[in-house]
């Protein structure tokens, strides 16, 4: 059960900041319930205990069952239903086979026999189930030789049948179906975009679908990579309450993810992801029916998406895929590595490029590589779609096109992300595909702590207490809209100091604080930046007369942020893991 008090502690700290909306500012979901669209039912938690496993890259919730262990299902399923689930073997003899038996009122439904050679993965199984009240269904474990003897203790003494995901859809009643796609990008800044009107044709499929989207033009990320903007997008919460803002580091269970939410509301929640970050090692696969690690392109990202869907029920589904294609070091596939050859001319990837040094003067050349990437991602990205259009699945489908945070590329003599809070890495895309909305435009400010409840919202289910985020709804109605303060933070070395920034409107407050837990917190420099005079960010306001304010109101969250720290968990790496990190230089 979740902690009472923490929740209404953060509530209240981001209330005096101004930095959250009173609960009586969400208004009742407009989209259908959950009651009026099919029912699915989870599982796994009746079968035993439930662990994140992962298999060939792809994680999914399951439970173990050993030779000869049975397990009892009751459903109550007056219209019958389908049950769904996928099955791994494990620590077999070679000559030996994990076979389920899934049998009800006395007749077997379902026999499947799997080996666990030459490597383990998932393999999904669906068996239609009678109408009953109640229906009681019966999972049987068991191992056997070639011929379907069973084998003697001795000889599967150490072996396994891992059942996953399993599920069961009730036969579908009238009603919609509520579908959310959400493409999630890997540093990709806004400004980048021929979607927000960068004169090369970067992404002229997502342009055009766009023009039928609701578009933010100031989005804000909540922090400079991947980690702590992701959990931030995922959970609500900004870095310094959910406390993941270095690389070793794993969300909290406590603080709920969007995903989980749809999870228990009736979701299929399927994902894939390009970015190590996004799996069960940061916990961040809480709520997916499958996660799916790829270390290849975003063709192999569609693929792997596509795959999920085929072995989908049915019912609501929630579908996220993030690309990591425009990271570094920028090596779109031909054609598309020479897709800008007038300026890109085989600049021959970042390891050539080992210091600022040596890439100053190629920055025009490496920005054609990094457009080409965007373009390469582009085309890929109107793949899924299409795919997902003949497929039926995007006709009212709710989509979200977001990234996690930006690149600086040579801007200021740089390269990467992380290490400022400059709008190259921080102002980032967003756009909403409404349906049975006009294509509109929207230039307000907005924080993607915001994302989270606002997609809840237009799906029709409740957000959880510990968002800290509050929806866009009013924003996205036209009706009256409090503009609140977008925070980020980021640090290369969390336990020695950060960067954090308050923008209110067009000012932009930026410090560098220590986080030695000193009270009051310390002031290492500050900026301040008028964003409509001065959008590149190039000439600090001095003696502006909003600079107390702003720089009270950052120094509020910072201390309110300590006071209620979180304590993640440290994140389960292998070794593997730790040099993947360390090549992509977000480890030593």
């Amino acid at each position: 059960m979740r902690p009472a008090s923490q929740p209404g502690r953060a509530c209240c700290v981001l209330a005096a900041l101004a930095l959250a909306a009173a609960p009586a500012c969400r208004r009742e979901p407009a989209r259908p319930s959950s009651s009026q669209t099919p029912q699915l039912r989870r599982l796994a938690a009746d079968l035993g205990t439930v662990a994140q496993r992962t298999l060939d890259g792809d994680t999914r919730p399951s439970v173990r069952l050993t030779p000869g262990q049975a397990r009892r299902l009751s459903l109550d399923l007056p219209e019958g239903g389908v049950l769904t689930l996928a099955l791994a073997a494990g620590g077999a003899t070679p000559a030996s086979f994990a076979r389920l038996t899934v049998s009800a009122r006395g007749r077997v439904l379902l026999e499947a026999r799997r080996h666990p050679r030459p490597w383990p993965r998932w393999h999904t199984l669906t068996v239609d189930l009678p109408p009953g009240r109640p229906l009681e269904i019966d999972l049987a474990a068991e191992f056997v030789d070639r011929a379907g003897a069973l084998l003697p203790a001795s000889e599967s003494a150490n072996s396994y049948l891992d059942v996953a995901a399993p599920r069961v859809l009730a036969k579908r009643p009238a009603g919609p179906r509520r579908v959310l796609v959400w493409v999630s990008l890997d540093t990709v800044r806004a400004d980048r975009l021929s979607l927000y009107q960068n004169a090369r044709a970067t992404t002229p499929h997502l342009g055009r679908r766009a023009a039928n989207w609701t578009v933010f033009e100031q989005a804000v990320s909540c922090s400079a990579w991947t980690l702590p903007a992701m959990v931030s997008q995922f959970t609500s919460r900004l870095p310094g309450f959910h406390g993941v803002v270095g690389a070793r580091l794993a969300r909290r269970d406590i603080d709920e993810t969007l995903f989980e939410r749809l999870a228990a509301s009736g979701f299929t929640v399927l994902g894939v992801s390009a970015n190590r970050f996004l799996t069960a090692r940061f916990n961040l696969a809480a709520g997916f029916d499958t996660l799916s690690l790829t270390r290849g392109r975003a063709d192999d990202v569609n693929r792997l998406a596509l795959q999920a869907l085929d072995d989908w029920p049915g019912g609501d589904l929630a579908l996220f895929v993030h690309y990591m294609d425009p990271h570094l070091p920028y090596d779109p596939p031909p054609p598309w590595d020479t897709h800008f050859a007038a300026e890109a001319d085989q600049l021959g990837g970042w390891p050539a490029l080992s210091g600022s040094a040596a890439a100053r003067g190629h920055d025009a050349r490496l920005r054609a590589r990094y457009d080409s990437e965007l373009a390469w991602t582009d085309d890929r990205i109107e793949a899924l779609l299409g795919a997902l259009e003949r497929r039926g699945l995007l006709h009212d489908a709710l989509i979200v096109l977001s990234a996690d945070h930006g690149e600086e590329l040579d801007d200021r003599g740089g390269f990467g992300h992380g290490h400022t809070l400059h709008d190259e890495l921080v102002h980032v895309p967003l756009a909403l595909g409404l349906p049975g909305r006009a294509g509109r435009r929207i230039a307000p400010a907005v924080s993607l702590l915001d994302l989270a409840p606002t997609v809840l919202e237009l799906l029709g289910v409740k957000a959880p207490a510990t968002f800290q985020g509050r929806s866009l709804m009013p924003l996205l109605d036209g009706r009256g809209w409090s503009a609140q303060p977008a925070i980020a933070e980021t640090s290369r070395d969390p336990l020695r100091r950060r960067q954090a920034l308050l923008r209110d409107g067009g000012l932009k407050y930026v410090a560098t604080v220590s986080a030695d837990g000193a009270s009051p917190v310390a002031l290492a420099d500050e900026r301040l930046y008028d964003l409509e005079q001065d959008p590149g960010e190039r000439a600090p306001q001095h003696d502006h007369p909003r600079q107390a304010e702003l720089r009270r109101r950052l120094l509020a969250y910072v201390e309110a942020a300590r006071a209620h720290a979180a304590r993640p968990r440290p994140a389960a790496l292998d070794n593997h893991d730790r040099e993947e990190l360390r090549a992509l230089g977000y480890v030593e």
